[in-house]
């Protein structure tokens, strides 16, 4: 698990929701597997819809300063400095 930042009740609901959206999306495909749902040229809308709106919300959590939208790199390069940052505290 990826430890989160300290984040307002408002922005902590909005996260819990919009990844219940994700798992639902996921159950409109029965049958299908992480794999094939996942698979970049074939993801369903629904799901993809989904996990954008999921970015854009863990994007603000976790420090963004601008719309990542589709930029990945940037993405993973914030998840991964605040986890090092995060973890860094822990001692």
């Amino acid at each position: 698990n990826l430890p989160l930042p300290a984040l307002d009740d408002d922005t902590r609901a909005a996260l819990i929701e919009a990844g219940k959206n994700v798992l639902a999306a996921r159950a409109n495909h029965p049958g299908q597997s992480l794999a094939d749902l996942y698979d970049p040229d074939y993801m369903p809308t629904d799901l993809r819809a989904a996990h954008r709106e999921l970015d854009k919300i863990a994007d603000v959590a976790f420090g963004a300063d601008r719309r990542l939208g589709d930029d990945d790199d940037a993405r993973l390069k914030i998840l991964f400095d605040s986890y090092a940052r995060m973890t860094a505290e822990r001692g």
